[in-house]
């Protein structure tokens, strides 16, 4: 079965060459393991301060069963927990810094995005059929992230696994070169627009297997999936989006977004806080 990789460039301009070609790189090694670990750590405390919420027993997360049973076992008790949890993980300082980082800033630059800019919010994937938000989704079709970003035209997406993916961690799949097609023809998801175009054969999409500490980027038009292949063991990663505020289109379209952020001006719970609650903590803080 063929596999995406590409051999590690020996130059900067090599690796533009190879992304220009294939619409996607794989870096090995390109993350210190301990700063993946620390990310991986600090996303699941935050699972962890809602199990002991529900006085539920804790696995070790750094077994993949523990994993797995940990995020299980909330999902099953509380949804909405397990989902504020979730969402949390994408405000984690340690992802930030990483989002940030000169490396990741450098290695952007060296494809071409002369002035790179964050498109939006990390995104973080927990995924396997156990999790599966019911009327939701779990897994994405066939689909290019440049519609969801509607930025730069040479926009990227950087995919960062937090463990190692073999053949039954839902591997990503993509097809190579299919960047080249530009926009694709797609048709309504649940989870993004779904590509359905003529050009883009199943039998095209081949799977990638990175190990903790690699780096995937992903041009913003290459056809992927998250592949079906997978066992109860939940795959952790997360994606990094970013467009390149000196493209000419994205000058001349003034920087759009498609994305929108609000808050809620009403109080989501009646009567909090208390009078005494912010007073408490201050005083807690100070002794």
């Amino acid at each position: 079965m063929q596999v995406a990789t590409m051999p590690q460039p020996d130059s900067s301009e090599i690796l533009r060459r190879q992304y220009a070609e294939d619409g996607f790189c794989h870096l090995p090694d390109f993350f210190p393991l301990d700063e993946i670990q620390q990310i991986y750590d600090d996303e699941m405390e935050l699972f962890a301060y809602q199990l002991r919420r529900h006085g539920i027993p804790e696995a070790d997360w750094r077994d993949p069963a523990g994993l797995s049973s940990n995020l299980r076992a909330l999902f099953n008790t509380d949804m909405e927990a397990y989902l504020g949890a979730a969402r949390q993980s994408q405000l984690l300082p340690s992802i930030h810094n990483l989002t940030t980082s000169p490396k990741v800033v450098e290695t952007l630059r060296s494809l071409g995005l002369e002035a790179p800019v964050v498109s939006t919010k990390p995104v973080c994937h927990y995924t396997t059929e156990a999790l599966t938000i019911p009327g939701g989704y779990n897994r994405t079709p066939p689909h290019q992230d440049w519609r969801s970003m509607q930025g730069s035209l040479d926009g990227v997406v950087l995919w960062i696994p937090l463990i190692d993916i073999d053949e039954l961690s839902y591997p990503v799949e993509i097809i190579p070169g299919s960047h080249k097609l530009g926009l694709a023809k797609t048709v309504p998801h649940v989870s993004t627009p779904m590509v359905m175009d003529e050009r883009v054969n199943n039998d095209d999409f081949v799977p990638a297997y990175p190990k903790r500490g690699d780096l995937v980027i992903l041009s913003g038009f290459l056809v992927h999936r998250t592949s079906d292949a997978g066992d109860e063991r939940v795959r952790v990663a997360m994606s990094l989006r970013y467009n390149n505020a000196a493209e000419p289109a994205y000058i001349e379209h003034a920087f759009p977004t498609p994305y929108t952020y609000s808050y809620q001006l009403e109080l989501l719970f009646e009567n909090f806080p208390a009078k005494n609650q912010v007073r408490d903590m201050f005083s807690a803080l100070a002794s």
